[in-house]
């Protein structure tokens, strides 16, 4: 069974489904399996092997009729990113396997006795089996392979990891406060990773999109504070008030300002040229520049 990073895997997915353009229901049924795999992970050692899961079950992550996850589902499959097997109608449930991005395999301790001959899987990278094979010999008995050679990158998935622990709390806190309600924790850790990983957002960000969600009485909070985080982080908004002045700004463009303190053509001046100072600071250019 492989270790397999949770942050990774989810940050390289969304770099993935982005570039692929994936379609949001295979990206949910995705999310929803990677949340199941995690509940039947042993610290952060996970399942490799396929894993009988109920088709109530699922659809309750998924929020979707099921000829829609059947569609999704082998969407996911045919582009590799997981395996799938058939059930038998009030028998067994279908079945389902991840095919993680960065899984690592330590070797056991017998091959260790024998010199690491360990024959690598293909997806841990060509290099990993021939360049171990001739330098862990005697080393490795009592010792845990760590793969990853860069510490500033172990660094960052740690403080990523916990900027998600701390998002996910702020969202459930957020959710009580403007819902009533207690976020499950499946929707609360997709918003988590939404806004940490996906778009790199300050502590309280996360917390305004759900309250504008809440004052804007949406139809589907989920999406609606998913499309509001999306559109920010589009214009490079990173911090609440980076979000503060362009929701000012915005507004007072569109004759909606409290007070009429700005007109709306300085409004509208000072809007395009916060974007485009956002724009620069984070390196964008575009076609034609």
């Amino acid at each position: 069974m492989p270790i397999v990073n949770y942050v990774r895997e989810h940050t390289r997915f969304i770099q993935y489904a982005s570039d692929e353009h994936i379609p949001a229901n295979e990206r949910l049924l995705w999310y929803a399996l990677m949340h199941i795999m995690n509940q039947r992970a042993q610290g952060n050692v996970w399942p490799d092997e396929f894993i009988r899961i109920n088709n109530d079950l699922l659809l309750s992550y998924c929020a979707m009729r099921y000829d829609t996850m059947a569609a999704a589902r082998n969407g996911l499959k045919q582009r590799g990113l997981i395996d799938y097997e058939p059930g038998k109608k009030n028998q067994k449930s279908p079945a389902y396997r991840m095919i993680y991005f960065f899984p690592e395999y330590v070797p056991s301790e017998t091959d260790c006795n024998n010199g690491c001959n360990t024959i690598f899987p293909d997806n841990i990278g060509g290099n990993i089996g021939g360049n171990i094979r001739g330098n862990i010999g005697g080393n490795i008995p009592n010792n845990i392979i760590n793969y990853t050679n860069n510490k500033h990158i172990d660094q960052e998935e740690d403080d990523d990891e916990d900027n998600i622990t701390r998002a996910r709390e702020e969202a459930k806190n957020a959710w009580k406060l403007c819902y009533g309600k207690t976020l499950t924790d499946y929707i609360a850790d997709q918003l988590a990773t939404a806004a940490v990983i996906n778009c790199g957002f300050a502590p309280g960000v996360l917390t305004k999109a759900i309250r504008m969600s809440a004052k804007k009485n949406a139809e589907s909070p989920y999406d609606y504070v998913l499309k509001l985080m999306s559109d920010w982080q589009s214009y490079h908004l990173h911090t609440e008030s980076d979000v503060d002045e362009y929701l000012m700004y915005r507004d007072a463009a569109a004759g909606k300002q409290l007070f009429g303190l700005i007109s709306p053509e300085d409004a509208n001046e000072r809007l395009r040229m916060m974007i485009r100072e956002k724009r620069d600071d984070a390196g964008v250019r575009y076609a034609g520049e």
